[in-house]
């Protein structure tokens, strides 16, 4: 089962991931003829809108979070970014299929690797063992890290945010 401030952290992935994966189609579509420089930085500012949104929904609107907001704000962001610059580089190999390839890589197995719902332990293999280093992993243990532990391995999950930022850098 899914304890109570579990599903709060997971309920903010979800936002986070789907308002990143869709940012992701409006620039591929529309961004397609501009330079890869004003995708780059179209993609980056969009992070930032997607982090913010998420902060307000976690924080004040819901309640999901009461402190700590900086820091998840920070953890969004690199989340959010990751997906952005992944999905913005994926599109010219991908091309319309860019929306769906993206759904599947950080919605899908965000929601099933994350440990958001079930701990990696009670998964099955596949998907117990993209815990240890998928973005939506990171981001959930991050949070919970910062927000219930006082930041305790809180630098590993951070790690983990900023290498699929640096991958996804490397993508466009």
């Amino acid at each position: 089962m899914m304890s109570n401030d579990a599903s709060r952290i997971f309920f903010l992935l979800a936002a986070v991931s789907i308002g990143s994966c869709a940012s992701v189609a409006v620039i591929g579509g529309t961004g397609a003829v501009l330079a890869l420089r004003v995708r780059a930085a179209l993609a980056i500012a969009a992070s930032l809108v997607v982090s913010l949104i998420g902060v307000v929904f976690a924080g004040r609107l819901f309640g999901l979070v009461d402190h700590g907001l900086g820091g998840l704000r920070t953890m969004a962001r690199l989340c959010s970014a990751g997906i952005l610059l992944i999905g913005a580089g994926l599109h010219a190999f991908l091309r319309r299929r860019t929306t769906l390839g993206v759904m599947v890589l950080f919605v899908m197995l965000n929601f099933t690797g994350s440990g958001g719902i079930f701990r990696p332990e009670l998964q099955p293999g596949f998907f117990g063992s993209l815990h240890s280093f998928w973005n939506g992993a990171g981001f959930v243990e991050g949070v919970r890290s910062h927000v219930y532990f006082g930041g305790y391995v809180l630098g590993r999950h951070v790690l983990v945010l900023a290498l699929w930022f640096v991958v996804g850098l490397v993508m466009m």
